[in-house]
């Protein structure tokens, strides 16, 4: 009897025990209405109530994702527009997306260079600066959501090399980047891996 309570109890703490598999992170708040006219109030320079093929050249994420926001196709996006995209994001179940990438400079793989996915504003607090550092070839896990990739969003990408304290590379793509991506489930990639061409 003794015998079978102490087994009882072993494998009792065994199942209760710590787990190897981290928990997934919480998905992030944010209110789809209020980040879509927050964004149209930061970038609508003209303020005709949407963002046009010029103005959204200042926020490069938005001019990667305007194709698949500007739903009614006429070359500029506005506050419905960019709510039925962020929409999409909560309801697709994807929590986070893997940020594997791959930076190239003159068609050569760019070796230890920061790699920075930085978050609108407009998305809220909740969204985060993600990086990572590129390896021999040019590849850069790029994490900072519990370590295990990015939030489906609109973000800036910086791209840094420092030699000796120096940066290296124009401010076109850090300090004043040009670059910018949407992160979605439904973005093809042929290899799944975001290439980066400087």
């Amino acid at each position: 009897m003794r015998r079978s309570f102490i087994l009882g109890l072993v494998i009792t703490l065994a199942c209760c025990g710590c787990s190897r598999t981290p928990p997934p992170p919480p998905a992030p708040k944010i209110t789809p209405e209020v980040s879509a006219r927050q964004a149209i109030e930061m970038y609508d320079a003209n303020q005709d109530g949407k963002i046009d093929a010029r103005e959204v050249l200042e926020c490069p994420g938005l001019a990667d994702a305007r194709e698949r926001i500007d739903s009614n196709k006429d070359g500029a996006i506005d506050a419905q527009e960019i709510a039925a995209r962020i929409n999409y994001w909560i309801n697709s179940g994807t929590i986070t997306i893997d940020g594997s990438a791959e930076v190239y400079r003159n068609g050569a793989p760019l070796a230890g260079a920061e790699v920075i996915f930085v978050p609108e504003e407009f998305l809220g607090p909740d969204f985060l600066i993600c990086q990572g550092k590129t390896n021999d070839l040019g590849e850069a896990y790029v994490s900072g959501v519990m370590g295990v990739g990015l939030y489906p969003g609109i973000y800036r990408i910086r791209i840094s090399k420092r030699e000796g304290g120096t940066e290296t590379l124009p401010a076109k793509f850090n300090s004043e980047t040009e670059l910018g991506i949407e992160i979605s489930d439904d973005i093809f990639r042929p290899t799944g891996i975001i290439r980066i061409e400087l």
